[in-house]
């Protein structure tokens, strides 16, 4: 409110001063911000406002940035700060490149597509790469915008995402073979992940999933069987991105796998006068640690929320042994093993 006060009591609109007084504002604006040491900023702003060296030319004479500014005041800022010069291929029209450095270097691009991230050639354009890092560039400022609002940017964010795991699990096969049984050798499972990004391409991820695979089974008119499974695990992955709305992620990690089955066993009581049934209960548990690798594809939409497919594997590195009463190892069940392959789709969303 004070500025807007000032600017109008000294009628700067149309001025010289209007240039200085704006960029006094910014710079003030940014000290401010740039207080908190523990936080990073992106902002988008003309040229001639993130210039990291003072400016000469045209109806200007010795023009400080607001950028400029900041590393006057602060040094160290001189290594933190990074200006990337947006340049589009049309000002090739707009500065002749016999007149303009400007039209100099985008014509120096004519023959690249659109949009293109550069370093600034220091001996063929010395006063731009005074002034910035970096230059990108683009046919002209309508494809810009509509490609700035097209990308999906996970810098500083994460995602959540849900959805469905199909386990192919040979591990049954061990469990039928001794029970005489048909168990499916296969699960599906509810799968919940949450994924926080390092930077824009390095992530970390953990998450979980858990299913029962059938209700009660009958095997041979004695035994019911019931059998779940879940897990937790972290892991480590680089996003590669392919266009605009796709997200392709190799990972790796480890984690810890929990089998639960619950086994009970009915044996017929009878003598001279009477005939009864009993119910023996056990329940029996098979956790393991394991490594696993896999590949996610994200599939973005709209910016915020993406469809998802993976296929993931993983290795059991346990005994594979059944443990009744939470440290009794069973020696006459048969093993189970974690290993096997897993594909899951889901949905998420990101978050901020």
């Amino acid at each position: 409110m004070n500025n807007t006060c000032e600017w109008n009591d000294n009628s700067y609109e149309n001025t010289e001063q209007n240039y200085l007084f704006r960029e006094q504002v910014m710079y003030k604006n940014m000290k401010k911000l740039l207080a908190d040491t523990t936080k990073t900023y992106y902002g988008q702003f003309g040229r001639m406002h993130i210039a990291r060296y003072v400016q000469n030319e045209n109806e200007y004479y010795n023009y400080r940035s607001f950028i400029t500014r900041l590393m006057d005041n602060d040094t160290t800022l001189k290594s933190g700060i990074t200006a990337v010069a947006l340049v589009y291929s049309d000002e090739r029209k707009e500065y002749p490149k016999d007149k303009d450095d400007w039209g100099k270097f985008a014509s120096s691009f004519s023959n690249n597509k659109a949009p293109l991230l550069t370093g600034i050639d220091s001996v063929n354009y010395p006063e731009i790469a005074k002034k910035y890092d970096y230059a990108l560039l683009f046919k002209d400022e309508k494809s810009f915008d509509t490609y700035s609002n097209d990308f999906i940017d996970l810098k500083d964010i994460g995602t959540l995402e849900a959805g469905l795991i199909f386990n192919s699990n040979p591990g049954m096969s061990y469990i039928n073979e001794k029970l005489g049984s048909n168990y499916p050798q296969s699960l599906l499972l509810l799968h919940l992940r949450i994924c926080v990004l390092a930077d824009n391409n390095l992530y970390f991820n953990f998450g979980g999933f858990y299913g029962v695979n059938t209700p009660k089974r009958e095997i041979n008119d004695s035994v019911f069987i019931k059998f779940g499974k879940s897990s937790l695990y972290s892991n480590l992955g680089y996003n590669f991105y392919i266009g605009k709305r796709i997200v392709i992620a190799p990972y790796a990690g480890i984690g810890i796998d929990f089998a639960h089955l619950s086994y009970t066993l009915f044996k017929n009581i009878q003598d001279s006068v009477s005939y009864s049934r009993a119910a023996i209960h056990k329940k029996y548990s098979n956790n393991a640690f394991i490594v696993n690798t896999g590949l996610n594809i994200k599939i973005f939409p709209t910016e915020n929320y993406f469809l998802t497919a993976e296929c993931n594997y993983s290795y059991d590195l346990s005994n594979k042994s059944w443990i009744y009463n939470k440290h009794q190892q069973i020696v006459n069940f048969p093993e189970y093993s974690h290993t096997g392959l897993y594909y899951m789709l889901g949905m998420g969303f990101t978050i901020h």
